[in-house]
């Protein structure tokens, strides 16, 4: 691409007195989401921790109609089944926990703060700390 197309795309600012073309300044880069789901580290906003929730209770529901079937085919007592259900969700919760992590340390708390009774209601609700924090970057990119 020839240097004009940067001055017509808006790469380079163009200095009037002809002088060397200077880079635009610095703008954040948003954070994609879902990059890293599990990691306990970074921060994530509360439409990528309210997806996430939403994502695996469907999953949950689905792997609970899964056990079910296959327990019904093969006969597996409740006992059996209900363990096979909880080694099928452990990775979900794994997930769920970074993920929790992440959005309190959105919120600039440890990411302990998610076992405390309630507090779920201000990871949904709660709006993050605006620019960084000892966490990371602001997933907004402000």
């Amino acid at each position: 691409m020839a240097d004009q197309d940067y001055y017509q795309e808006g790469y380079y600012q163009q200095d009037p007195s002809g002088a060397q073309p200077t880079p635009p300044p610095f703008e954040p880069e948003k954070q994609k989401m879902f990059s890293n789901i599990f990691s306990f580290k970074g921060r994530i906003r509360r439409l990528e921790y309210g997806l996430t929730y939403i994502a695996i209770y469907a999953l949950s529901v689905v792997v609970g109609f899964v056990v079910g079937i296959i327990s019904g085919i093969y006969g597996l007592d409740e006992s059996s089944a209900t363990l096979l259900v909880y080694i099928a969700l452990l990775p979900l919760l794994y997930v769920q926990w970074a993920q929790g992590a992440k959005r309190c340390h959105d919120r600039g708390n440890s990411g302990w703060y998610q076992i405390i009774p309630f507090y779920i209601f201000v990871m949904f609700f709660g709006d993050g700390e605006s620019g960084e924090n000892e966490y990371g970057s602001n997933p907004k990119g402000e």
